[in-house]
């Protein structure tokens, strides 16, 4: 929906063997991890599909941008993260959205099954009232941030890829006063111990991932 005011940003990185899902490479292999990736990937792509916004690919690392038609079907808007760490990678994306008018963004990965196009709707509704949303991931990160105007400091000086993430982030948006709301909590797939509890319950079979 290109037309849409609202952006969707899905941070993806290329599904090549030995260069993504590192942790969980470590325990089922990188032939498993990368095929399990390119799963959730698709998953992912295809639920933000659904929510009534304007999908935006972020490509890592750069230089695969040009390759990223083979993996992400459908995605007319594709754009390289460039670099920096994730917080400054993140920024970017919420400027480069807002300067082209965009009234609602939201930025998500592509390591949470769970996710879907109904999450994305009830944040895209609560921006209306709230100035952040925020999706709360079981390992203390999150898994989904939404924004209706850039709010660079809430993505600076973040321990990013530990369990604090999220804790640090309300610190900072209580601190300043911000109004936020958060989604459902949510699990990603980061280990054999995530991957077996999503097995058990028989998540990917019923969402046809597995």
């Amino acid at each position: 929906m290109l037309s849409s005011p609202n952006h969707i940003l899905i941070y993806a990185k290329a599904p090549i063997v030995g260069k993504c899902k590192s942790r969980l490479a470590a325990e089922i292999g990188s032939e498993a991890a990368t095929q399990l990736y390119q799963k959730m990937l698709r998953h992912t792509l295809l639920e933000s599909q659904k929510a009534d916004a304007q999908v935006r690919l972020r490509v890592s690392p750069d230089e695969e941008l040009q390759n990223s038609e083979n993996w992400a079907e459908g995605i007319e808007i594709r754009q390289a993260q460039g670099m920096g760490d994730l917080g400054f990678r993140l920024n970017q994306g919420f400027l480069e959205s807002f300067r082209e008018s965009a009234q609602k963004v939201l930025v998500i990965g592509t390591d949470c099954p769970g996710l879907r196009h109904e999450h994305l709707r009830e944040a895209l509704q609560e921006l209306d009232n709230r100035e952040v949303v925020l999706g709360p991931a079981r390992d203390g990160g999150y898994y989904l941030l939404g924004l209706r105007q850039t709010m660079p400091n809430i993505l600076q000086n973040i321990s990013w890829s530990t369990d604090q993430v999220l804790k640090q982030t309300l610190t900072i948006l209580k601190s300043a006063g911000k109004s936020y709301y958060l989604l459902p909590e949510l699990s990603d797939v980061d280990t054999k111990d995530d991957l077996s509890q999503y097995m058990a319950t028989g998540f990917f079979q019923n969402i046809g991932i597995w």
